[in-house]
């Protein structure tokens, strides 16, 4: 049901919106790449100081992934299914 809301939504660009973690889509580019693994590690470093990623996680307003594949994993390890995550829209 959110997917259908948000694809109606008119979101602005570079704007912060918090959406399910279990909404968004992964496609399958991200999950057939291997991990930049010394990317993973400074993200998951600069998270564990700062409570929040370096990177942005940007969607398209179907809420397919298009970046921050690496800032989606680590959110997705530390927080419930249920949760909110910041994302931007492109």
């Amino acid at each position: 049901m959110g997917i259908l809301k948000n694809m109606f939504k008119r979101y602005k660009k570079n704007t912060e919106y918090l959406v399910n973690i279990e909404d968004v889509i992964i496609p399958n580019k991200f999950l057939e790449e291997r991990t930049n693994m010394k990317q993973y590690s400074q993200e998951w470093h600069y998270y564990l100081q700062n409570k929040h990623c370096a990177t942005k996680i940007v969607v398209n307003k179907k809420l397919e992934l298009v970046d921050g594949y690496i800032s989606y994993k680590i959110l997705a390890s530390v927080l419930d299914d249920n949760a909110k995550i910041p994302v931007y829209f492109c």
